[in-house]
């Protein structure tokens, strides 16, 4: 494998985790919530990571793009809604 798959592959998870550390936070910070009850809502989209880890390492060079492009997005649009 071409280095350059790996360096996507481990951009696009690192994206996603801080989505997941950004929404995570969100979640907890409801009135009534709590820890756990944050991490039984993201705990089924936890899936996303590997997904898009193996998304990124195994798909043409493209999908690899927008595996990265996606998540960034996501971040800028979930960081300007405070």
């Amino acid at each position: 494998m071409e280095w350059w798959r790996w360096a996507l592959a481990g951009t696009s998870a690192v994206l996603v985790l801080a989505f997941f550390a950004i929404r995570f936070d969100k979640l907890k910070n409801d009135p009534g919530a709590t820890d756990r009850s944050a991490l039984r809502k993201l705990a089924p989209w936890s899936l996303i990571v590997p997904a898009t880890f193996l998304l990124a390492l195994l798909a043409p060079w493209w999908i690899g793009l927008i595996t990265v492009a996606v998540p960034a997005v996501m971040l800028l649009v979930a960081d300007s809604f405070d």
